[in-house]
């Protein structure tokens, strides 16, 4: 939260008699940068929940991970330090290993089968994390991940040359890359550049938006123009935080939320064709992938994770989103 709406909002309390005394703060950490479309979306949300609750519910943001990483952030919650966490999906999974499967790398190739996979498995990705006593306040497709290198790569054997960055608290995912024959060497973002210009690693896996503001691809300039997966954003609560909440203001604040949320994604696919313009003009050379190379990484991914079902996840998990996905492109193609 800017210090502008920091002000507002101490103004507003201000002018809100009794508000400060009684006002209910919950506090949230959050991955996301500061002034990316996200973050303005959580402060928009901040001042609306302000304004419903007339002045008593305070929506406070710690952004681009101050408060942590996402595995210190869900830490945190359940110590009760945190009310609340903005998370991708690589977090969830240590709330729900089910969700797993929409990290696959090359297992989804469009939006809409994102959105077709996860209206069928809803029990399967909603109901354990629902036990844990959590509230899950939105959940929207946050982009796609990309392959960014030192040097051009085009089919996955190309790309074993390269030591690969990856986040340092994702061991399932590192245990995937070990299985397509990759080297990785974990490192946490904050980290990513001092070994990028150290050598250490000589490729990244990241959404085009953060390889641009934190300036990783002049490292790396060479990318392949092909989503190997998605990124889902999660705004979770506790349920006692959510409690605490007089029930009067929980509905008109929930859509508040989705008010806010409403064209995120449009807006940050908007803001990638901008990122991928400055990044083109200051060195990005992005290299189209031929017809057969998504087949190609596709089946060294599916060869890799078939090793890791049953451990990583359950196999009934990964064989009913198979099923779900085949039976997608039959009546809508790939």
């Amino acid at each position: 939260m800017s210090v502008v709406q920091r002000l507002i909002l101490v103004i507003l309390a201000l002018l809100v008699p009794g508000a400060s005394l009684r006002a209910t703060v919950i506090k949230v950490g959050s991955i996301v940068p500061v002034r990316s479309p996200w973050d303005n979306a959580l402060n928009e949300i901040a001042a609306e929940w302000f304004k419903i609750s007339n002045g008593t519910v305070v929506l406070k943001v710690y952004p681009g991970g101050v408060a942590g990483s996402e595995h210190d952030m869900l830490r945190k919650m359940r110590l009760g330090m945190l009310d609340g966490a903005v998370v991708t999906n690589m977090g969830m999974t240590q709330l729900n290993p089910n969700l797993y499967v929409l990290n696959i790398p090359f297992l989804l190739n469009s939006r809409e089968e994102f959105e077709y996979l996860l209206a069928k498995m809803e029990p399967a990705f909603m109901k354990p994390i629902e036990e844990k006593g959590l509230k899950v306040m939105l959940r929207v497709l946050a982009g796609w991940l990309y392959f960014f290198a030192k040097e051009k790569f085009i089919y996955p054997e190309d790309f074993r040359v390269f030591r690969i960055s990856l986040a340092g608290d994702e061991p399932r995912l590192e245990e995937a890359f070990k299985a397509m024959g990759y080297r990785v060497i974990p490192i946490d973002i904050k980290d990513t550049m001092m070994a990028l210009q150290s050598g250490m690693v000589s490729a990244i896996y990241f959404p085009p938006l953060i390889a641009a503001s934190a300036q990783f691809f002049a490292l790396v300039p060479h990318m392949l123009n092909l989503r190997a997966s998605l990124m889902v954003g999660w705004f979770l609560l506790n349920e006692s935080t959510w409690e605490r909440v007089p029930e009067s203001y929980r509905e008109p604040m929930e859509k508040a939320v989705l008010k806010a949320t409403e064209g995120l994604l449009r807006k940050t696919d908007e803001l990638e064709v901008e990122v991928f313009k400055v990044m083109k003009e200051n060195g990005l050379i992005i290299h189209e992938a031929p017809g057969d190379a998504w087949d190609k990484w596709r089946a060294l991914s599916m060869k890799a994770i078939d090793k890791m079902v049953g451990g990583a996840y359950p196999k009934e998990i990964f064989d009913q989103a198979l099923v779900l996905l085949e039976e997608f492109r039959k009546t809508h193609g790939r």
